[in-house]
This record gives C-alpha cells, structure tokens and sequence, in this order.
C-alpha cells in the first residue's frame, strides 16, 4: 500500500471516528436524526425527520440548514429562523412579480399574474425561471400547519400544495395551449397550415373522362382540394369541363 494510501485511510478513519449519531429537536417537538461532529454537537450533512415511533419521513417542505438558531452552544434544540426567511423571501417574491407583471402585457395572450398566483409558462420562460418560494410556507410552518411539518396522518393542504409546486409544474390546460400554439406556428412556418377536411360523403357518383383518364367526381373533388381550392371552385372547374364535354360531343 503506498504512502498516499495510506494517508487516505487513515483520514477517513480518523473522520469516521470524528461522528456520531444525533437527535436534534425543533421548536415543533420534530426529531432530526444527523450525524454530528462530537466535538462540537453539530450536525454533518442534512437532517433527516423521524416521526414518534423513530421511522423517517418526508414533509413537504424543511427550511434550508442555515436557518437553524441553536439555543444554546452545546444543546441539540433549536429554533427555525421563520420570520428573517420570510422577510427575505417576500422581498424577492415582490421583485420578481413586479419585473412579470411589467412584462406580461408585451405577451399576446399572457395574463398579468397576482402577487403569488399563477404564471403563465411563456411568462416563466421569460423570466428564465419560476417565480421565487412565497413566504407563506415559512409563516405557514411558524403556525404550526401540520401538512406542511409532516405530521402523521394529516391532511394535504391544497392551497399549500400548489403554492409549493409553483411554476414546477404547469397546469395541463396551460400545457396543451402551449403545445398547439407551439404546432400552429410550426405548420405556418412549413407552409402548410392545415385545411378543414371536406365531407365528401355526400358527394355524387358522377364519373368523366379526363383526357385518357376517367374519374370520379369525389376523386377531382378530394385532388383540388389537397392542391389548396375549396369545394366551390373545384365543382366550377368539373361543371365546366362537363360542358365542353358535352359541346365536343354534339360537334
């Protein structure tokens, strides 16, 4: 083994002896298991919730770690800084729906979002991102929501829900809006915006010769239409060429 290996190892031991397991508590009575640093007590890497009976879970929604305020040096207690994140998050939730709402009316058909409500996708795009978390969530949190601090058992907060999934997701009329503008514009742009289909179900079996050829008065129809003539010149152009026909014939 070299050197340098050796070296390695005996860091990562050295490390590996440096933790141990912790349960941090939140102002909210929640358990955070973490591994810890026993010199200091204080968590390496993310918390990870443990309900009553120790088993993990997922709320929907923890602050970020730097907005932990420990009681005291040593104590594995602290408190989620709830009210300085949501002063921070209104203030730049009010800026970027302030830039969106100036830039909304420069978009057809793009409506002018409320202060925390919907965004339009294009609008989002523009934007280069969603919109910021609304500070709800962290006063939501301080209040005690119990969807939001995943307590057991508790009911899905839909209000809460959709202010979380913001701009992640888009709703699925929003969507397909999209999607046939986005289709429109591609068959504009290929020159072949697509004609209604004519109903040719009722169509006379008429035949005539053209030239060598004998057709169907539904064939002609359905040929001039895919050539861009509607239904009205192309019953002229056969009525027309039934007539000469008929000239030629007494001639």
């Amino acid at each position: 083994m070299s050197d340098m290996t050796d070296y390695f190892s005996a860091m990562g031991s050295k490390q590996r002896d440096q933790r141990v397991r912790r349960f941090f508590t939140d102002q909210h009575g929640r358990r955070f298991f973490a591994w810890a640093d026993k010199d200091n007590q204080r968590p390496i890497g993310e918390f990870v919730l443990a309900d009553e009976s120790g088993k993990f879970v997922t709320p929907p929604w923890l602050p970020p770690m730097n907005q932990i305020k420990w009681r005291s040096e040593d104590s594995l207690q602290f408190d989620w800084g709830y009210a300085a994140l949501a002063d921070f998050l209104g203030s730049i939730t009010a800026d970027w729906y302030g830039e969106a709402q100036r830039i909304a009316p420069m978009i057809p058909g793009c409506a002018v979002p409320e202060v925390g409500g919907d965004v339009d996708p294009k609008l989002i795009g523009i934007m280069g991102g969603s919109p910021p978390l609304s500070p709800e969530i962290p006063i939501a949190c301080e209040a005690g929501e119990p969807w939001l601090l995943g307590v057991r058992g508790a009911k899905e907060n839909p209000r809460l829900a959709k202010i979380l999934h913001l701009g992640k997701t888009v709703t699925s009329t929003l969507a397909l809006d999209t999607i046939r503008e986005r289709v429109r514009l591609m068959m504009e742009q290929q020159g072949a915006a697509a004609a209604p289909q004519a109903d040719l179900s009722t169509v006379p079996d008429e035949k005539m010769s053209i030239g060598a050829v004998t057709v169907t008065y539904k064939d002609f129809l359905s040929a001039a239409l895919k050539n861009g003539s509607t239904m009205a010149d192309a019953a002229i152009a056969w009525k027309a060429h039934r007539e000469n026909l008929e000239l030629e014939a007494v001639a």
